[in-house]
């Protein structure tokens, strides 16, 4: 542990000071979406040079696909066994509904289109099967690109949560997408095709067991320092 904590020391995470910016120092650096599912994740696609598109992974688009599968075939089951019950149907639906709303939410995206200098989320599976689109910002507005990871929940159960979000000049944050394939190289992609500064504080270090089994870390040190000091009186008291 005391080599773990002296490894994290030596790769310490960039602080907002160090991007000699004066916008970095009115911004936030907490998460902005900390209750992002962990289990989807998003990956960024560039185009053109005049479109960056932000989307659901083939796993995201899958697993609603058969889940709605499963259900057609209770369904299908059921009736072709002439079953009178009625909760074989009920599950049937169920299924389908999750795995509609499920596909729903992964055909979702988000676009940088830069020939009408917008942001904007897209929905192309609408209710009423109509495209909708929300313009979110201009990109002029947009200053850097902001790069997070941190856990959430407690020590001993926790989720690691890493977040691509857009700095605008008047330091407020627009949260683009969480849990993102390839973070730091997407982040890369963004900011080149933005033409703005990448602000990446996502830690260095991220593995060790702190007791209670195996969990990830935020890489900071003074936390590692804490836990430590902390399980070191459990132990005595336990003594």
């Amino acid at each position: 542990m005391e080599k773990e904590i002296k490894e994290n020391k030596k790769n310490k995470t960039p602080k907002p000071e160090d991007f000699n910016d004066e916008i970095a120092l009115k911004t936030k650096w907490d998460l902005l979406a900390p209750k992002s599912k962990s289990f989807s994740q998003k990956k960024l696609e560039q185009k053109n040079e005049y479109e960056l598109i932000v989307g659901s992974t083939i796993v995201e688009r899958i697993i609603p696909i058969i889940i709605f599968i499963i259900g057609l075939a209770i369904i299908t089951y059921s009736f072709s066994e002439g079953s009178q019950e009625i909760t074989g149907y009920l599950i049937g639906l169920g299924f389908l509904g999750i795995g509609y709303f499920m596909l729903k939410s992964a055909f979702k995206r988000k676009t940088f289109d830069k020939n009408n200098n917008e942001f904007t989320n897209d929905n192309p599976v609408k209710d009423n099967f109509i495209k909708d689109r929300e313009v979110v910002c201009r990109l002029d507005e947009i200053h850097a690109v902001q790069l997070l990871k941190n856990r959430t929940g407690d020590c001993y159960s926790s989720v690691v949560i890493d977040e691509i979000n857009l700095v605008l000049k008047d330091a407020s944050r627009i949260h683009v997408a969480s849990q993102v394939e390839s973070i730091t190289k997407a982040g890369k992609i963004l900011s080149d095709f933005l033409k703005v500064p990448l602000w990446d504080v996502m830690p260095k270090y991220l593995s060790g067991n702190l007791g209670g089994g195996n969990m990830e870390v935020d890489g900071n040190f003074e936390y590692v320092k804490s836990r430590l000091q902390s399980d070191q009186k459990k132990n005595k008291n336990t003594d």
